[in-house]
């Protein structure tokens, strides 16, 4: 970045690194590619200057020299301003660049030898005339002498050729020179739009067809100079977007990027590819053209990094900047601050690469004749630099493409590419070769743990359905994990794609469409890959430290890299464990210690972070399934994984650096929102796998975990972590981490004095919990956790404030009347725990109109609804009479259920009653006309039902707590003998009677 200085104006295309911005832009507006238009009309140009015939011939002759002399020697850039600012110059380019309009006279004209020589120059003046009223004309001229070249008849190649080269040329210069002040640039207005013509592709409003590329282009040399131009440009697009620019270069890098999108060019691109091949060895510049196609296609889909590389500020080469930002994982391990992690590419779309790479995927797709050149380029290496390769482009197109295209990987599956990627594993490009072997087998039988839906198995699955040729490729790729090449990205990329092969082993492709049986039997790997020998390499890999700035497969993805290096090791073991506990397989894994090195792997993450900071988001989903797996099959990893530092780095990915790290990586990648959801939810499903559940005092849940566990949850702050978490879920995906919250809160009071402090009562959290639309399962656990904070509620810790603070009375009454039973039983908990301790509660319960709702759920279908809609009827009668007259409806109800099936709804009915007169006779006249006392004294005087074996524990909890409905009836009888009115009813009914029977019975 160029040193503190006021800041240059910007042409169009013009914009800062994020270390050296511009404060503004000369305003200067852009004709290049408009967002979603497709490839834009031309703008109108100015006039052309009117010179004298001798006044063109004498310029004309000083233009040849001047042309010649910058052949040999560019114009320096005061040279080319002087130029550009004399008036005649200019003039004279234009004059010798205007297309005559004779037939005989353009021939004669275009087969001129200084022509080429002024359209040189003419790019130079070009390159230095950024902002200029001169540039566009200047532009418009070359244009049009490159087209009249192509339309003569016949094409006049080397003025076609020479005219892309000078918009090319100009092109290049600039962007070298906007790289060396620290800015980028991406292309001349309106020449986006000139490539695609020159391609065959109209311009947007045009009703005009697609033309063949060669007629469009002038012949196959004139096709592979656009396709050259082409590339570049893109790249610099690319490069701008990736490399998180701002200012008008990223504006016109996402209009360019859209215009592809919204452009047939990927498909012009592979007609150009099958066209010209079937020219070769026939037609000049034929197998030029096919090879500049792909290296387009290759611009399309792959961001060469500039991290040490020497092309970083070159003119077809990515920005300065332009380098893969660190995985989610990563980012949260580091020690940078988290606004210095995530500054980058906000102001971008993130989504353009991928959406560009599935335009690809398809085309090559929909041609089956350019999915098998590519394969031939792959199969046959050659010499040189990477980038002058085509079998290092082809693999970057078959990569990418696969990776967003399934279409693609299933037709690249079919033409045989799964053999001819492993047979070149052992070139230059073998890393490369077996990430492309990785995402095309991932894009036909799942990626990521995902698996192929049963019995919908289609004919690329049904290929990779085991055989002696998978298990052939298996063998070999086994050979190069455990080959100890010096490059340990080779030994890395085979463990993805033996995962990815065995995906189809362990959950075969069936070709019956339905089948009863339901999915096939899983088959056993090749016994090579279990030997102890490799059983070992592997453990080597897991223990592997990795070096280096950014991902280190960077620079075989580019930019930005989306795979980890431990991405395929972990997807490898993943494979292995999932054919279950007791498998061959599996079993052999675990006792080769690959289940504790995997667990140790997460333990050792603050220690040594190297490993895990090489994971990308899918990367961190495999590991938390094979940890889940290692869990359930391995009591050694359970303990591992339930120790303090496996705690501390799980609760690490639960954390605001990773969460929101991971919030802004891409969805189609594993980021994003659903990326998000899965990894709170896996994590959260590896924390809760020490705690298991027991019967605590009142039958309330405690927790039965390792020791030291729950102290551990309680010092790195796990409560907080899970209530911040919430705000990125919805629906379904809330089940398990209120789950969690809910079995913490009802085990200790510390977690409910955390889930107060984190938020969790605050009315934007608690009511989007408690919204109907939730799962039954989220509302009975938020539910238990509110009612759980207002039975616990002490003098020293008060949480009736908070929950009244939280507003949730509106929610109560819609619970009140849920579809689902359980909710209408928790709801009806609460409402009674929330008057266990004051009458705090009261005059909001009537104010909001909920004793009514409260009430009829005494006829409830269920029975756990009546039982609790007693329960709160009772506590709501218990503090003070001010309810009373609200609750006389409630009388009858309570009455009926003296006789229901449940002794201890028959007992909360019957404490009820008694409430109902225990503060004031107001409601006994009422309670007389009901038969509330003869129906007191029926239950006093009737047996209790001996308990089912289920409910036997409940039964005895409740009489040795004094809640038998013998008891209780006893108990409200006895408050209603205080008043004088209930009183002298009782003893018309016998009351003495009653007493003499009950004198002997041991539960009175």
């Amino acid at each position: 970045s160029p040193s503190p200085r006021a800041a240059p104006p910007l042409a169009a295309g013009a914009a800062a690194t994020p270390a050296a911005r511009p404060a503004s832009n000369s305003g200067t507006s852009s004709s290049g590619a408009r967002s979603g238009s497709g490839i834009p009309a031309a703008p109108s140009q100015p006039s052309q200057p009117q010179m004298s015939a001798a006044q063109a011939a004498e310029v004309l002759s000083s233009l040849d020299r001047l042309a010649i002399s910058s052949d040999s020697a560019p114009l320096a850039p005061d040279a080319a301003l002087a130029l550009l600012s004399d008036g005649r110059t200019v003039a004279g380019v234009l004059t010798a660049l205007h297309v005559p309009p004779d037939a005989a006279a353009r021939s004669k004209w275009l087969s001129s030898q200084q022509l080429p020589r002024q359209l040189r120059l003419a790019s130079q003046l070009l390159q230095h005339a950024e902002g200029r009223a001169e540039a566009m004309s200047l532009q418009k001229a070359i244009v049009d002498v490159a087209a009249a070249a192509a339309a003569a008849n016949p094409p006049v190649a080397d003025v076609v050729v020479a005219g892309v080269d000078a918009i090319r040329s100009a092109e290049a210069g600039l962007a070298r020179d906007k790289a060396s002040s620290g800015y980028t640039f991406i292309c001349l207005d309106d020449s986006f739009r000139f490539y695609c013509e020159m391609l065959g592709i109209p311009a947007a409003g045009k009703q005009q067809q697609l033309q063949p590329p060669r007629q469009a282009g002038g012949g196959w040399r004139g096709v592979a100079a656009v396709c050259g131009a082409l590339a570049e440009a893109i790249t610099r697009a690319h490069g701008c977007v990736c490399a998180g620019m701002r200012g008008p270069a990223l504006r016109q890098a996402e209009d360019l990027l859209n215009a592809v999108v919204g452009s047939p060019i990927p498909s012009q691109l592979c007609a150009v590819i099958e066209g010209s091949r079937a020219d070769s060895g026939r037609s000049p510049g034929a197998d030029a053209a096919s090879a500049a196609a792909l290296r387009a296609l290759s611009a399309m889909v792959y961001i060469p990094p500039s991290r040490g590389a020497a092309n970083a500020s070159s003119a077809g080469g990515s920005p300065a900047g332009c380098t893969s930002e660190a995985f989610p994982l990563a980012q949260a391990l580091s020690s940078r601050g988290l606004a210095e992690q995530t500054d980058r590419g906000l102001d971008a779309d993130r989504a353009l690469p991928d959406m560009v790479r599935k335009l690809v995927g398809d085309s090559l797709a929909a041609s089956s004749y350019t999915l098998g050149v590519l394969l031939e380029w792959v199969r046959t290496p050659q010499q040189g630099g990477a980038a002058s390769r085509l079998d290092f482009h082809a693999l970057q197109v078959l990569r990418a493409g696969a990776r967003v295209c399934p279409a693609l990987a299933q037709a690249a599956v079919l033409a045989q590419a799964p053999e001819a990627l492993l047979a070149v594993v052992d070139g230059a490009h073998g890393p490369l070769a077996l990430c492309t072997l990785t995402a095309v087998l991932e894009g036909v039988v799942g990626r990521g743990g995902a698996r192929p839906t049963p019995g919908s198995s289609n004919p690329a699955q049904m290929a990779l359905a085991p055989s002696r040729a998978t298990d052939e490729a298996l063998r070999k790729l086994t050979g190069v994990l455990t080959s100890g090449s010096e490059d340990p990205r080779l030994s890395f990329s085979a463990a993805g794609a033996i995962a990815a092969y065995l995906r189809s082993y362990v959950q075969p492709p069936s070709q019956e469409r339905h089948s009863s049986s339901g999915a096939r039997s899983a088959v056993p790997p090749p016994a090579e890959l279990l030997t102890p020998n490799r059983l070992a390499a592997v453990l080597r890999l897991v223990k592997y430290h990795p070096v280096g700035d950014g991902p280190m497969l960077e620079a075989v993805e580019g930019v930005h890299c989306r795979t980890g290096l431990f991405d395929g090791l972990v997807a490898l073991i993943h494979s292995v464990l999932s054919y279950g506990a007791g498998a061959d397989a599996s079993m052999a894994a675990l006792q080769g210690g690959w289940g504790q090195a995997l667990a140790s792997l997460v333990s050792n993450a603050r220690s040594s972070p190297a490993a895990l900071s090489e994971l990308s988001p899918r990367g961190v989903m495999l590991l938390l399934e094979a940890l889940h797996q290692v869990a359930q099959q391995d009591n050694d990893g359970v303990k591992i994984l339930s120790g303090d530092a496996a705690l501390t780095s799980l609760l690490l990915l639960l954390g605001e650096r990773h969460l929101g790290a991971l919030q802004v990586w891409p969805s189609t990648a594993g980021g994003g929102r659903p990326g998000v959801a899965q990894v709170i939810n896996s994590t959260v499903d590896l924390i809760q796998l020490p705690l298991n559940s027991v019967v605590g005092a009142e039958g309330m849940e405690a927790l039965a975990a390792p020791a030291g566990y729950q102290e551990a949850l309680l010092r790195e702050g796990s409560m907080r972590l899970l209530v911040i978490a919430l705000d990125s879920l919805e629906g379904e995906e809330l089940i398990l981490p209120v789950n969690l919250i809910s079995r913490l809160v009802l085990s200790s009071t510390q977690f409910a004095q955390h889930y107060i402090q984190a938020g969790g009562l605050h009315p934007t959290c608690i009511q989007r919990l408690m919204r109907e639309t939730n799962a039954p399962a989220v509302l009975i656990d938020v539910l238990l956790v509110v009612s759980q904070l207002a039975r616990v509620s002490k003098d020293n810790f008060n949480t009736y404030e908070p929950i009244s603070k939280a507003s949730i009375y509106s929610n109560i009454r819609k619970l009140l009347s849920h579809t689902d039973s359980g909710v209408r039983a928790r709801v009806c908990n609460l409402v009674g725990n929330m008057c266990r301790h004051s009458a705090y509660f009261y005059g909001a319960l009537d104010r909001h109109g909920l004793i009514q709702p409260l009430i009829d759920r005494c006829q409830d279908q269920d029975k756990s609804t009546r039982k609790f809609a007693c329960f709160a009827i009772g506590n709501a009668g218990f503090h003070n009479a001010s309810l009373y007259e609200a609750l006389r409806p409630a009388i009858a109800p309570l009455v009926a259920l003296l006789r229901d099936e449940e002794d201890k709804t028959r007992a909360n009915a019957a404490g009820a009653l008694g409430n109902l007169v225990r503060n004031s006779s107001q409601l006994c006249g009422e309670l007389i006309r009901a038969g509330a006392l003869h129906a007191l004294l029926d239950t006093a005087l009737t047996p209790e039902r001996p308990p089912s074996a289920k409910g036997a524990a409940s039964s005895a909890a409740a009489a040795s707590d004094g809640g038998s409905p013998v008891k209780i009836a006893l108990f409200s009888l006895g408050n209603m003998c205080a008043h004088k009115e209930c009183r002298e009813a009782l003893l018309q009914l016998g009351v003495m009677d009653v007493i003499r029977k009950l004198s002997g019975s041991p539960d009175a």
